[in-house]
């Protein structure tokens, strides 16, 4: 078998170089001998040496067209026979060894002992992390999926490792193609359709509809799209994945463009939009759209949500979200709820980590609902914090009964037998429940929030009751007990729990207040909910206002209306501090936002504030976090204040780059 050519020159290279040495120190010798004979000892021992260390390369080389008799990976003829391109490199990623296919990719250069990096730029020896797998490689306009095995080089008890690759290029762009070519759909809902057609009369409601499918259809029809009007104000539109980039780099600008339709009413129209992409078929793309639009209209609509495959991705949302003025769907709810729960013996209550008055007001009357169906429920709490410390001590003293329904998360566990249901209250994430291990081990959990929906929501819920047009979810709890039972009896101190929830996210009902809001306050007044007593739950200490002071007095300015603060000092009320100071910010004139970062043991906690327009839920969401438009939080885990606040300045600005300030 003849050798391979990098070994032929290798050997004639070798040879060359021991003559040429010779001949020198012959000459030498002739005109001193001493140094001559001097030269050529020394020249001799740098022979050897060389000569044996290229011998142990040429070991390698040589040892490599019978690799299968040593490693069994490959074997000679199979070299010969792959027409794949195929290099070997040492553990110090250089070429000790290539076939002739190779040397298309490497430009036909002489290659042998160069770094493969020198000659593939993009190339690194850190994708191979297993003893065999891929990876791939861009290179030259080409797009390579480069397979490896790791091989022992037995001369040497060195690693050596063998590349295939394969041109993937013209699949890849089928794949583009086809991708392109691939139907996406949407759906289309008009948010507040009911509120503006009781304004209207027939002749103005068919004017601003006719407007509206204007619009719409012009969209269809510059996306080159398919629509279909399902309902007055639902539409259904398929379309090539090729416009959806169009749609998306123009941020959907159709959600702006509705805005702009005349109805004679005090707030405009808008529209929430569902985009499912990338399915494995039509029906799964379907979903896709189903599920986007349910996130849409969750996260409070007049914005649009595309799911594409696992990916979620949102644009607008820059609308307050409009009170609803019918409470259908609160009957319904609390009718489905109420048949839920008859079905149970026992009913565990969580709300989120590091509770404040509303979740633990709500978990109160979600207790009282459960109880008023005759069923024993219990409310999960880890610890008592400051937000609700003063409302806790006051039940221990008013509800001996209350108090001994309310269990850690270790108790709950040990109480679980069988299917249990668990009623998650103020929030909507796995990831910030009281415990993971309770939501885990219910075979039925379900969901009443008033947040604004995220990426992140807990799996296949058996019913959901998010609703972010509500003022809080001591609001959304209220109107279900009201529901609930034609007899619901309600203890004064679980009413001024629900209300204390209400006044807390309302600022004592001056934001974010509707006419259902004032409806579920009468409703806990009859129970004998005293507003003093709630006014009590929210003083705090002075050591708290002097933080509070001193939180406002170090803030900064940034993009001229934008407040930045922190709170160095690590206290059990930390994160109500930073809220308020928060709150304090936002009273300054020329301020619309404020953030507030606190230490909270190893994380750090920002508290987001807003007015106008500014959303601060999206900022927020880019850290991982969530809540409202103008009201939202996030929890960075594992950082110092100094690292959370160079990235919530990252978020800000990347908000303002996108043009929604």
């Amino acid at each position: 078998m003849p050798k391979n050519k990098n070994i032929k020159v290798i050997k004639a290279e070798l040879y060359v170089q021991i003559a040429l040495i010779l001949i020198i120190s012959l000459i030498i010798v002739q005109y001193n001998f001493l140094l001559g004979m001097a030269v050529m000892f020394l020249s001799l021992s740098i022979v050897t040496v060389a000569t044996y260390m290229i011998g142990k390369k040429l070991e390698l080389l040589e040892s490599i067209e019978d690799i299968s008799s040593k490693n069994s990976l490959i074997n000679k003829d199979t070299i010969k026979s792959i027409p794949l391109p195929l290099s070997i490199l040492d553990k110090d990623g250089k070429v000790v060894w290539n076939n002739e296919e190779f040397l298309d990719i490497a430009e036909n250069k002489n290659i042998y002992s160069k770094r493969m990096d020198e000659i593939v730029p993009r190339f690194s020896l850190d994708y191979v992390e297993k003893e065999r797998g891929s990876f791939n490689v861009n290179h030259r306009n080409r797009l390579y999926e480069v397979h490896y095995n790791r091989a022992l080089n037995e001369f040497e008890e060195e690693e050596i490792f063998i590349f295939y690759w394969i041109d993937r290029t013209d699949l890849s762009k089928k794949i583009s193609e086809l991708e392109e070519k691939s139907i996406c759909i949407g759906l289309i809902y008009i948010d507040n359709y009911e509120e503006v057609f009781l304004l209207g009369n027939n002749i103005e409601e068919k004017s601003y509809i006719i407007d509206i499918d204007k619009r719409i259809k012009g969209l269809s029809n510059r996306i080159n799209g398919i629509l279909e009007k399902l309902d007055e104000d639902k539409y259904l539109i398929f379309f090539e994945n090729r416009y959806l980039s169009f749609l998306e780099n123009r941020k959907f600008e159709i959600l702006d463009d509705i805005k702009n339709v005349e109805y004679g009413g005090n707030f405009p129209i808008t529209i929430s939009i569902g985009i499912g992409a990338k399915g494995k078929d039509m029906k799964e793309t379907y979903s896709h759209a189903q599920n986007a639009m349910d996130i849409a209209l969750g996260r409070g609509g007049d914005q649009a949500v595309v799911k594409s495959g696992d990916r979620l991705d949102f644009y607008g949302g820059k609308s307050k979200t409009m009170e609803k003025r019918t409470k259908v769907k609160a009957r319904v709810v609390a009718h489905a709820l109420g048949k839920l729960i008859d079905q149970e013996e026992v009913v565990f209550i969580m709300g989120h980590k590091s509770p404040d008055l509303d979740s633990f007001g709500a978990s109160i009357g979600v207790y009282r609902a459960v109880r008023s169906r005759g069923k024993n429920a219990y409310i999960v709490l880890k610890g008592v914090n400051s937000s609700i410390k003063l409302m806790y001590n006051n039940l221990k003293s008013q509800s001996k009964e209350l108090m001994e329904h309310i269990i850690s998360p270790e108790e709950a566990m040990y109480m679980m037998r069988g299917e249990n249901l668990c009623i998650v209250v103020d929030n909507h994430k796995k990831s910030q429940v009281e415990s993971a291990r309770i939501l885990e081990k219910c075979s039925k959990v379900i969901v009443i929030d008033h947040h604004r929906r995220g990426a992140e929501f807990i799996e296949e819920p058996v019913l959901t009751y998010v609703e972010p047009y509500a003022s809080s979810t001591c609001e959304l709890v209220t109107e279900i007990l009201s529901y609930i039972s034609d007899r619901i009896d309600i203890e004064k101190h679980e009413a001024e729990a629900l209300l204390a929830g209400i006044a807390l996210d309302t600022k004592h009902f001056s934001v974010k207040t509707g006419v259902r809001t004032f409806e579920a306050g009468a409703f806990l007044r009859r129970f004998g909910a005293d507003t003093e007593a709630v006014r009590k739950l929210f003083k705090g200490s002075f050591s708290d206002l002097k933080l509070r002071a001193k939180v406002v007095a170090s803030s900064r300015i940034i993009e001229e209306h934008i407040a930045i603060s922190r709170l160095e000092e690590e206290s059990e009320s930390s994160i109500l501090v930073a809220a308020q100071s928060a709150d304090e910010l936002l009273n300054t004139e020329g301020v619309d936002a404020s953030f507030v970062l606190s230490r909270i043991k190893n994380d750090v906690h920002i508290s987001a504030r807003s007015i106008d327009d500014v959303n601060v839920q999206v900022i927020m969401e880019e850290l991982g976090g969530g809540g409202h438009m103008n009201s939202a939080g996030t929890r960075i885990e594992n950082s110092s204040i100094d690292e959370s606040e160079k990235l919530l300045e990252k978020a800000i600005y990347k908000y303002i780059e996108e043009g929604e300030i």
